[in-house]
């Protein structure tokens, strides 16, 4: 397929403005279900107990830490460790969350709560929690402790309560919005135990509060006490109003909106980005003020490089939680693929070890609309109006059958060909381009080679990737001598890398940024301006072409 480039130009200063979102006017007839899940029966506690759940606050004082191995324990047969590898634990006014599985415990024995220490190296908590199977059976709050190898603590009062969570909230990340498409919506959270929430849902400017709950969850342990409710048999091209409550108390509202009819042209905004390593990560405000249909992540949406269970969770907890992105999270529908350090480890491919743990994790944490096939990588299709979004995994198989697999070569090949979508966007963690400095998909050139050929077949094909630590703007070229758009988003909050000589390049800048996509489609051909968007909001790149 042949991609002529229309326009390039590079403004120093102007900022990057849109209109805001469409609000329907009028009232549209819609029958909002929920579609049911694991989370959506009521759970029974028996005396059998196998998953605890126990979180730890640390306090806010001089030498409150400290890096001996700490136990919590609930008689002295039922004892966890609370350390966990790849995840800094018990730092000064740090929360830590552990869970252990398979236990077999009684719960009719567990009646004595205590924290230990094992070396002298004393630890100041002022705040512990415990749920057996995800129901909340333990709170205490404490005051002046100071626990080591001679002195644990022990509750007094057996397993009772004097406060609600250590978490801070009930609520303890999100809401995040999933991919939303033009009848439906999800509505990502997590809670810090099984407790029973209700969400409602109204179009803008109908009464919420008169409005009847529309499924009643209970977050399950198994999942981290995350859940995803999806709302189906929405209209499309609204915004809709809606709330949580949980165990009574009520937050929100909070507005999601549907995209466009499938097939429906007009003009969609979408924002993308990779590498998200700092723990400030100010580019989402910038994000937020753009105002995209989606954010995309392109990999590295945290960089644990871990397959620990619980710090994998506690990275993406981390993740979720950081100032703007959380805000942008709760307003701009997002989906994410992953690369190489939030699946398994730095350069990790498909040999590694971990990769079933990465990818439980990865579905509890994040709002796609699928998650690979036959319980194997994460690959999905998002839909959004006349554009679609084919999410790759580019690890799971890497090194293993090619660079993608079968089962994903299959579905990449079909999906592509039955899609009508006017643009389609093909996203992956690492880059396409044999040009690349740090890994590529010319590491195994049939996939790569499989890919390009698309793109000769395909109408409409652009190519989104990060990885890099700078952005660019570049064309590849296809088996037939053409060319298609490879478009990369990296980093959004960690170092840069420079961008150095490169005459196949078009565009590329090295700063914090994220990439916008105005993606137009009422006209006779589709024409995409794809924009280099830096932390105050300025425009540094900008790229029009027709795909």
């Amino acid at each position: 397929m042949l991609l002529i480039a229309l326009s390039l130009a590079c403004n120093g200063a102007e900022p990057f403005t849109t209109d805001s979102a469409k609000v329907a006017d009028t009232p549209v007839d819609y029958t909002a279900t929920v579609e049911p899940g694991p989370a959506s029966v009521a759970p029974t506690f028996d005396d059998a107990v196998s998953t605890v759940h126990v979180t730890v606050h640390t306090t806010d004082e001089n030498f409150a830490t400290t890096d001996d191995p700490v136990s919590f324990c609930l008689s002295d047969e039922q004892c966890v460790t609370l350390d966990d590898p790849d995840w800094d634990d018990f730092g000064r006014n740090q929360l830590d969350v552990t869970a252990r599985e398979a236990l077999s415990w009684s719960r009719a024995t567990a009646i004595q709560p205590s924290l230990r220490v094992g070396g002298s190296n004393a630890w100041k908590p002022d705040c512990v929690q415990a749920r057996l199977d995800g129901e909340p059976v333990f709170c205490r709050q404490l005051a002046d402790v100071s626990i080591d190898e001679d002195n644990a603590w022990t509750s007094a009062d057996g397993l009772t309560s004097n406060c609600t969570t250590c978490e801070g909230s009930v609520l303890t990340h999100g809401p995040l919005l999933g991919a939303a498409e033009p009848t439906e919506v999800r509505l990502w959270y997590r809670t810090d135990a099984t407790r029973e929430v209700s969400v409602r849902l109204v179009q803008q400017g109908e009464d919420l509060s008169t409005a009847p709950s529309l499924a009643t969850r209970w977050p399950r342990a198994e999942h981290d006490f995350t859940d995803t409710i999806v709302v189906s048999g929405l209209a499309p091209d609204t915004t809709w109003t809606w709330d949580l409550t949980i165990d009574g108390e009520r937050f929100g509202p909070y507005t999601a909106k549907t995209p466009r009819a499938l097939g429906t042209a007009g003009v969609t905004r979408v924002a993308f980005g990779s590498c998200t390593k700092a723990d400030e990560q100010p580019i989402f405000e910038d994000v937020l003020a753009w105002q995209p249909d989606l954010f995309i992540f392109a990999g590295d949406a945290h960089y644990g490089n871990t397959a620990n269970l619980n710090a994998s969770r506690s990275w993406w907890r981390w993740a979720h939680g950081r100032e703007f992105r959380r805000d942008m999270l709760a307003t701009v529908p997002s989906v994410a693929v992953w690369d190489d350090h939030d699946f398994v480890d730095n350069n990790s491919d498909g040999t590694f070890p971990g990769i079933p743990t990465a990818r439980r994790v990865v579905q509890e944490y994040t709002a796609n609309t699928s998650y690979g096939a036959a319980d194997e990588g994460i690959y999905s299709l998002h839909h959004l109006g006349d554009v679609d979004v084919f999410l790759v995994d580019a690890r799971t198989w890497r090194n293993v059958d090619g660079f993608i697999g079968a089962a994903q070569r299959t579905w990449l090949q079909a999906e592509l060909r039955a899609s009508t979508a006017a643009v389609k966007l093909v996203v992956s963690g690492t880059q396409v381009t044999d040009k690349s400095l740090g890994e590529s998909w010319a590491e195994q050139p049939a996939d790569r080679d499989m890919l390009l050929s698309l793109a000769d077949e395909i109408d409409g094909l652009v190519l989104l990737t990060g990885d890099i630590h700078r952005s660019e703007f570049r064309l590849d070229t296809t088996p037939s001598g053409g060319t298609v758009a490879e478009i990369t988003s990296s980093p959004l909050a960690t170092w840069n890398t420079p961008c150095g000589p490169d005459g196949d390049r078009i565009a590329c800048l090295s700063a914090d940024a994220f990439v916008g996509l105005e993606i137009q489609t009422n006209g006779e051909k589709p024409s995409i301006t794809a924009s280099m968007i830096d932390l105050e909001g300025t425009v540094r790149e900008s790229w029009t072409f027709q795909p």
